[in-house]
């Protein structure tokens, strides 16, 4: 057991300190009013080691078609609408659409929310993926994003 001030490992107390309660050494104490001596813990380690929380997080997922660029070129000719028309409509550069059209860039999502604005088609769709299950060891640490990057 480590003592909350100067990280010393041996027998603690509970003490007192600018009301805040701290479990420290022997020679820490002084500096608070001792509440009472902590028992051991070993016990409590070997439970935390078996212990564990499951965690479940369902994620929904944003995602373009995969022919986007045959949609986009086949609604803006049935509109008949240019490339630079449509840039002016969508308030893009042309070049951007002309990348978009030819498959060279893949829109971000909000640049084919924009496409599905103007051409009236649908491009984005919602992927939802399992639930993810992390058992997490109760330590009292909370969740860590290595903790979510691991799964």
């Amino acid at each position: 057991m480590q003592c909350d001030m100067c990280g010393k490992q041996g027998q603690l107390y509970d003490v007192l300190m600018d009301g805040v309660s701290l479990s420290v050494c022997e020679k820490c104490s002084r500096f608070g009013k001792v509440m009472k001596k902590v028992e051991a813990e070993i016990s409590r380690k070997k439970i935390m080691k078996k212990t564990f929380a499951t965690i479940e997080i369902p994620e929904e997922i944003e995602k373009i078609v995969d022919n986007y660029a045959k949609l986009i070129r086949n609604a803006r000719d049935k509109l008949g609408l240019t490339q630079k028309e449509l840039s002016q409509k969508m308030a893009e550069k042309e070049s951007i659409i002309s990348k978009v059209e030819s498959g060279a860039m893949t829109p971000n999502v909000s640049l084919a929310k924009k496409f599905e604005r103007a051409l009236n088609l649908k491009l984005v769709y919602v992927e939802e993926v399992k639930e993810i299950k992390l058992d997490k060891p109760i330590d009292g640490r909370g969740l860590t994003i290595g903790d979510l990057l691991k799964k």
